[in-house]
């Protein structure tokens, strides 16, 4: 919450504000863990359990002190975009036994950390320097050509390993949709530097009709591929 004090959305915010007891946030925290692992260890699997405890661990990492992951360059964006392989772990031992395959999760892996690098990039571009550097420390360590690098990266490996995950369950017409989501990660890339807000809250996108369309379009080529495969 200290350093939300200097980013210029999330300075409204409760906590930030001290409209909030901290003891007693803590303590309804502490409850609702210990409430959401018991009834997750009595109505679901030991893995779901696994999974919900690494969600709160890799939270924990990111935010709290000495090791607070979220300073540290390249290792912030990482494991702040590891939630998205967790999540789906989660969601994932509530419908299968079995694990997903470490090519799809290495996958969504990578597209979140793209996604969290492309925040990056909104925030280094558009808050001043004294701004970025008191409510990220890592962004004074960053520079815009660096994170986009980044960026580009984490796009190329989410392409990499998304067509070895088509390749190793057989969904060989998934490759077709390869153009469309280059362009879709080619046009996120682009508003990352143009655009703070739409970096910053990806859902805003969608607030656009032309974006819209285009995502309810990949999403109807996703279905068809499958149902062609």
């Amino acid at each position: 919450a200290p350093f939300d004090a200097y980013h210029p959305g999330k300075k409204h915010r409760p906590l930030v504000g001290n409209e909030i007891s901290v003891p007693l946030l803590l303590t309804c925290w502490a409850l609702l863990t210990a409430g959401a692992l018991g009834f997750a260890y009595f109505l679901f699997s030991l893995p779901f359990v696994f999974s919900l405890a690494a969600l709160l661990l890799a939270g924990i990492l990111y935010n709290v002190p000495p090791l607070r992951c979220k300073d540290i360059p390249y290792l912030d964006s990482t494991l702040e975009s590891a939630n998205n392989p967790i999540r789906f772990l989660i969601g994932w031992y509530v419908l299968a036994a079995g694990f997903p395959p470490l090519s799809l999760l290495a996958a969504w892996w990578a597209f979140g950390n793209f996604l969290m690098v492309g925040k990056r990039v909104a925030e280094k571009k558009f808050l001043t320097a004294e701004e970025s550097s008191a409510y990220r420390m890592s962004l004074s360590r960053y520079s815009i050509r660096g994170l986009v690098s980044f960026m580009v990266a984490n796009a190329l490996i989410f392409l990499a390993l998304f067509i070895i995950f088509s390749l190793q369950l057989n969904l060989k017409t998934f490759l077709f949709v390869l153009p469309f989501i280059v362009f879709y990660l080619a046009f996120f890339i682009y508003k990352s530097v143009q655009d703070r807000d739409a970096a910053e809250e990806p859902e805003k996108m969608l607030k656009n009709p032309y974006f819209a369309l285009y995502t309810l379009f990949l999403l109807i080529v996703f279905l068809v591929a499958f149902w062609l495969r």
